[in-house]
């Protein structure tokens, strides 16, 4: 018992040693890397205790880390609960854990909920190139581990909108094209200086097509057929919009068989692009529309001596 007593108390004075546990003098450690009060052994227990549960934080915030990339619809405005409000509590309600990241947060004034991760990368009134050209950014700063994009809204929205114009100018770059005059891009967006005709002209020809495709088939091929020319007839001003498919009817029903025909094969020549993995559209379809395009300048324009 008393050798136990004995070697306790040694034992007890070798760990209340001072210099048992002591740290080098700041000279010495002048060679090693690092600074600051870390390197001192009291700094880095007091720092250690601040910075554990700062570092367990962040890991849990990484945790299924979702970035919304979009426009408006994503951002949303005052007044209205953005849908990543509703995908928020969907998520908690059943149980996964995630976090919203992005440099945006909230909506666009006053969110209607504000009881949800506001973060996001939502740019009101923002196009497609210009969100695009941010991509890299935000994807290095947020780190995310998924990306909800949200562009398709606003790139069909112009693809629809734009269309009938730009279906117009075409057939003026083709006509000039056709005659051996310089086109360029000025005249494929000619068409928007007749954006109003050019949509009259889309919005009464699609419905009464449906309608005939319904009735059997025929009467949707007859009109499909006697209005082939009424876009080019309407790039050349040669009416308004009704006057340019009632003229194209008149012109096409002399020549209905071959007017019939061409655009099948206008069309089986622009889809030959797609055997090139896509890529030969862009050579097969401005083809097939210079087809369309010479059949009415040849019908429909006279010859000059």
């Amino acid at each position: 018992m008393r050798l136990l007593s004995l070697l306790f108390l040694a034992l007890t004075a070798f760990a209340a040693d001072p210099t048992r546990y002591a740290l080098p003098a700041p000279e010495a450690e002048a060679s090693l890397p690092g600074e600051g009060a870390l390197r001192r052994y009291d700094g880095y227990v007091k720092r250690w205790n601040t910075i554990r549960p700062q570092w367990a934080d962040d890991v849990a915030k990484d945790q299924g880390a979702i970035v919304f990339l979009g426009d408006s619809i994503t951002e949303s405005q005052t007044g209205f609960a953005s849908y990543r409000y509703w995908l928020w509590h969907q998520l908690q309600d059943f149980g996964f854990c995630v976090n919203f990241v992005g440099g945006q947060s909230g909506v666009n004034g006053t969110p209607k909920f504000p009881d949800f991760d506001q973060d996001h990368e939502g740019h009101t009134g923002w196009r497609t190139d210009q969100v695009l050209a941010q991509i890299n950014g935000w994807a290095t700063s947020a780190s995310p581990d998924i990306v909800l994009v949200h562009l398709v809204f606003l790139v069909v929205a112009w693809v629809v909108i734009f269309t009938p114009p730009l279906v117009l100018g075409l057939a003026r770059f083709n006509a000039k094209s056709l005659r051996g005059e310089p086109a360029g891009f000025s005249d494929l967006f000619s068409g928007l200086d007749d954006f109003l005709d050019a949509w009259l002209l889309f919005l009464v020809a699609i419905p009464l097509l449906i309608v005939g495709y319904a009735l059997c088939l025929l009467p949707g091929i007859y009109l499909a057929t006697s209005w082939s020319l009424a876009f080019g007839l309407l790039a050349e001003k040669r009416g308004t919009f009704w006057e340019s498919l009632e003229l194209s009817r008149q012109v096409v029903t002399p020549h209905w068989g071959w007017a019939f025909l061409l655009p099948i094969v206008a069309g089986f020549v622009s889809g030959l692009g797609v055997v090139a993995c896509g890529v030969g559209v862009l050579a097969t379809l401005p083809l097939g529309s210079l087809m369309l395009e010479a059949a009415h300048q040849r019908v429909c324009v006279p010859a000059t001596a």
